[in-house]
C-alpha cells in the first residue's frame, strides 16, 4: 500500500510538471561567445554584420535559426539598445513555418523608430497564407523599452493564444486566428539609422520536438 500511494504522488507530480511547463525542452545561443558564429544559420544579408563583446551588431540582415520547434513555444531574444531621436533602429523577430520569412504561416513582431517617440510603433501579425492575416497596431513609444542598455523581448505561444512582453511589461494577448504553423523557426532582422542593435542571446523553450532546417 506504501509503494502504491508512492507511485501515485509521483503521478501528480508529474502530471503538475508536466502542466506547468517544467518539462520544456530549451535551446538556446549565445552570440556573446568568442567563438559564436552564423555559419549553421540561414542569413540574407542586405547591409552588414559584425560580432563584438557584446553579441551579434547587423544592420539590413535576417537570420533564421538552424532547426525548427514544434508544439508550444516561448521565444526570449536579449539585446541592446543605442538609440535616440535622430539615431534610430528596427528590430524584427518572427516564429515561422519555413526561414527567411518564407513561411505560409507566421507571427511576426515588428518594432519601428526606436529612439523617436513621435515615429515609433510596434505591431505583432497573425498570417497565414491559406485564410489571411490581422495586423495589432500601435503607433506609440514600445513600453517597458530602453534605449540605452539591454532589453528583453518574449513571445508566448500556448495552443491559439499569444502574449508578448517588453522587459517583463506585458504588450498585447490575442487569439490567433490564421496562424498554423506545427514545426516553426524563429527569424530576426536587424536595421539601424543611426542608432545601434546588438543581439546577444536567444532562447527557444518548446514543448515538442526539433527538425532540422533544409539543406540550401
Amino acid at each position: 500500500m506504501k509503494k502504491a500511494r508512492i507511485i501515485a504522488m509521483a503521478a501528480v507530480v508529474l502530471i503538475a510538471a508536466l502542466l506547468s511547463g517544467c518539462l520544456s525542452k530549451t535551446w538556446s545561443y549565445d552570440f556573446s561567445d568568442p567563438e559564436a558564429d552564423i555559419n549553421d544559420w540561414y542569413v540574407e544579408n542586405y547591409g552588414a554584420y559584425e560580432f563584438t563583446v557584446d553579441g551579434l551588431s547587423m544592420s539590413h540582415v535576417n537570420i533564421t535559426t538552424p532547426i525548427s520547434f514544434s508544439g508550444d513555444m516561448t521565444v526570449i531574444v536579449d539585446f541592446l539598445l543605442s538609440v535616440d531621436v535622430d539615431n534610430n533602429a528596427r528590430l524584427e523577430v518572427g516564429i515561422e513555418d519555413d526561414i527567411l520569412w518564407d513561411g505560409e504561416n507566421y507571427l511576426y513582431a515588428d518594432f519601428w523608430c526606436l529612439g523617436d517617440p513621435e515615429s515609433e510603433g510596434w505591431e505583432i501579425e497573425d498570417y497565414s497564407d491559406l485564410t489571411g492575416y490581422i495586423d495589432y497596431e500601435r503607433y506609440e513609444q514600445v513600453p517597458g523599452i530602453r534605449y540605452d542598455g539591454s532589453n528583453t523581448l518574449k513571445m508566448v505561444k500556448t495552443g491559439n493564444q499569444f502574449t508578448m512582453f517588453m522587459n517583463g511589461t506585458k504588450l498585447r494577448t490575442i487569439t490567433l486566428e490564421h496562424f498554423a504553423g506545427l514545426s516553426n523557426y524563429v527569424t530576426i532582422f536587424t536595421g539601424e539609422n543611426g542608432g545601434d542593435i546588438t543581439i546577444k542571446n536567444i532562447e527557444v523553450k518548446y514543448s515538442g520536438d526539433v527538425t532540422d532546417g533544409p539543406v540550401l
